[in-house]
Parts: structure tokens; C-alpha cells; sequence
């Protein structure tokens, strides 16, 4: 309702009811009312249902400032603070920091279907939510050093629901995946660029080992998108090119073409040798 009296657009979606305890000081010209409030039942924010939240104001001198507190349903803590300054435009100006949220829970909740093996774990969050009239950007660094893939990521939502990856990074298998990108409300697209994976530990994620004289590293740059509701690995789109720098020499992979779990690509190599490499043949039992 205040949202709604001031003409501010929220960047979310809000639902519930709360209660306050107003105090109108000041002169007559210049009032200034102030209060605390709590909600009265079972909030929701976006996609989020939240237990409880309390929190202060203060309308005065043609701005309302605010810091609240609010704890998911979920799990964790929210905590925000800021200001709208009431112009023929209204701004707004938010901080806001999130810890011990429960990254699966919220990818589950907004439609995000990861692969069983992989967990993200407790979430922190900071960032801005500010903004004029309608147009709210939301800024956010996100942590999860907990996951089976640890990663930071710096995000914007955009007013239209957009979240546009700034950059992130993704540790694992002995290196880390940068990516840029956005996410809509129904699929991803991303630019991926692996550096310096370790080849055996890759295996390993995918069930089969490698012999020794195949232990590398792997990087390059590849392009991927999909649906957010199949983020499994045969249900990509991916084209780009890949370099594998082995004991025995460095091998390309370029014109690289996944679709759906069929794949195509161009092989060359620079100074192989070929001897080294054939010593040992892959763990066939495994594959």
C-alpha cells in the first residue's frame, strides 16, 4: 500500500499485511511521521514467503526512509535499508544483504532443476535495489562457498524480470569456469570460458576414468544456452572451441556444435606425439 500511495513501482511482487505503531512530530508545515511495524501473517516477496519481518520508517521532508528485517520461510536473514525520495519521479535507494539463505530451496522454487549431484548450499547476498519511477535495477554479489562448485557471481535484475550475469565464477574439477550471459523467466544463455580444468578430475565427475598420458588441462570458450527447467548436460545447446594441453602435446577442439546430446567438432593438434599419447589406452571397463 505505501508503494502503491507514493505511485513507486516495486521490483517485486508483494503480498500479506502488517501492523504499525505511528508518531506524527514536527511543525505543521513540515509533519514528520514515524513508526515500527511487523507483519500480521505470512508475507510474500516475488516467489519468497517470509515469517516474519519488522522493521522502522520515516516519512519527513519529502522522503520516506526504512530498514527492516525479514527471515524466509525458507531459512536465513534479509536485512535491508534505505530511501524514497518523494519528486515528481520518485527515487529509490536501497542496501540490502542476505545470509544463510538456502541456495537449493530458492533455485527450486524459482524453477531452476539442477542434477541431483550438485548442491549450491547456504547463499549470501549483497547488493542495491534503486531507481527511478519503474525503472528498478537490483545489483547483486552472490557467494556460495559451500556448493559442490563453489561460485561468486555479480547480477542485475532488470525491470522487465532479466537477470543479466555480469560475471561469475565457478570453481571446480581443479580450476574454474568464468561466465557472462542473462537469464529470462524461461531459459539461459551463457558464454563459458573453462581455464586450467584437470581432465582426470572431469572424468571423474562423469564416471569413468582416464590413464595417466591423458592427464591435462582444459580451457577455451564456449557459448551454451537452454531451458531453466532442463540444465542437464544432454539437454544443451553449446558451440565454441576448446584446447586440451596434454604430456604429449596440445590438441584443439574448434567449430564445436552440442545439440541435445549430439555433438560435432573440428580436431587438430600441435606438436602430439603420437607415441606418448598411445602408451596407455583409456580405462575402457570404466567408460
Amino acid at each position: 500500500d505505501i508503494f502503491k500511495s507514493i505511485d513507486v513501482k516495486s521490483p517485486f511482487s508483494l503480498a500479506g499485511a502488517a501492523v504499525a505503531q505511528l508518531q506524527l512530530t514536527g511543525k505543521l508545515d513540515r509533519p514528520i511521521l514515524a513508526g515500527k511495524f511487523n507483519n500480521s501473517q505470512l508475507s510474500q516477496v516475488d516467489r519468497v514467503q517470509i515469517d516474519r519481518v519488522n522493521g522502522n520508517f520515516k516519512l519527513a521532508d519529502g522522503r520516506i526512509t526504512l530498514d527492516a528485517i525479514a527471515q524466509p520461510k525458507l531459512g536465513g536473514k534479509i536485512t535491508t535499508q534505505g530511501e524514497i525520495q518523494l519528486l515528481k519521479t520518485p527515487q529509490t535507494n536501497f542496501q540490502v544483504q542476505g545470509d544463510r539463505l538456502q541456495g537449493d530451496a530458492l533455485s527450486r522454487l524459482y524453477g531452476a532443476k539442477l542434477p541431483s549431484q550438485i548442491q549450491i548450499g547456504n547463499t549470501s547476498v549483497q547488493g542495491t535495489i534503486s531507481g527511478t519511477g519503474a525503472n528498478i535495477y537490483t545489483n547483486l554479489k552472490v557467494n556460495a562457498p559451500q556448493g559442490t562448485y563453489p561460485v561468486n557471481a555479480n547480477l542485475q535484475i532488470t525491470p522487465q524480470g532479466t537477470t543479466i550475469v555480469k560475471g561469475a565464477t565457478l570453481t571446480g574439477a581443479g580450476g574454474k569456469v568464468q561466465a557472462t550471459g542473462e537469464v529470462t523467466k524461461t531459459n539461459w544463455r551463457l558464454n563459458l570460458q573453462p581455464q586450467a580444468l584437470d581432465t582426470q578430475k572431469l572424468a571423474k565427475m562423469g564416471g569413468f576414468n582416464l590413464a595417466t598420458n591423458y592427464s591435462g588441462k582444459l580451457g577455451g570458450n564456449i557459448q551454451a544456452a537452454g531451458l531453466n527447467t532442463e540444465l542437464e548436460i544432454d539437454r544443451i545447446q553449446a558451440q565454441g572451441q576448446l584446447n586440451l594441453q596434454l604430456p604429449a602435446g596440445r590438441m584443439t577442439a574448434d567449430r564445436i556444435n552440442i545439440d541435445r546430446g549430439t555433438w560435432q567438432a573440428n580436431l587438430s593438434s600441435n606438436s602430439l606425439d603420437l607415441q606418448q599419447l598411445g602408451a596407455n589406452e583409456l580405462d575402457r571397463d570404466n567408460l
